[in-house]
């Protein structure tokens, strides 16, 4: 079960999950942007590859629901065979340059963040420190200790 990072776009929510170091996007908030109409079936992203689409389940306000997603690669592939829309192009433009980039500063942050605690975790056992000398010692405290 995934909980969604929400953006918004020209008034629209654009939902957004982090599954395994991957991006997917729910299909409808997409479709919903463009202004795509499903058809009979309830399909909009028909032609978009198998392997570029999952249904996962998402923690909404109204509790879980599983939803139609679509990878990093599936929504620029169906962005792509929108390109007659005049919507797609500005929309790409922004998911790749703006939603994209800081979806994976956040996540270089929270990497960045756990593994400063895991080093000053480490670091803060003396037994840690046998082989290393008395100088190196005093300056990765002395390191660690400003973090």
């Amino acid at each position: 079960m995934y909980s969604p990072c929400v953006f918004w776009h020209e008034g629209r929510n654009v939902r957004v999950l982090v599954v395994d170091d991957s991006l997917w996007w729910i299909a409808r908030d997409i479709a919903a942007v463009l202004g795509c109409k499903p058809d009979s079936k309830g399909m909009f992203i028909e032609h978009v590859p198998e392997k570029w689409k999952a249904k996962k389940l998402i923690r909404t306000r109204d509790g879980v629901k599983e939803m139609l997603c679509l990878s990093e690669q599936g929504v620029y592939f169906f962005l792509e065979c929108s390109s007659d829309n005049p919507k797609a192009a500005p929309f790409r433009q922004w998911i790749a340059k703006d939603m994209v980039l800081s979806i994976r500063i956040a996540t270089c942050h929270e990497l960045a963040a756990e593994m400063m605690n895991s080093c000053a975790y480490y670091f803060s056992n003396d037994n840690c420190f046998t082989q290393i000398d008395s100088g190196m010692k005093q300056e990765l405290k002395r390191w660690i200790g400003r973090s």
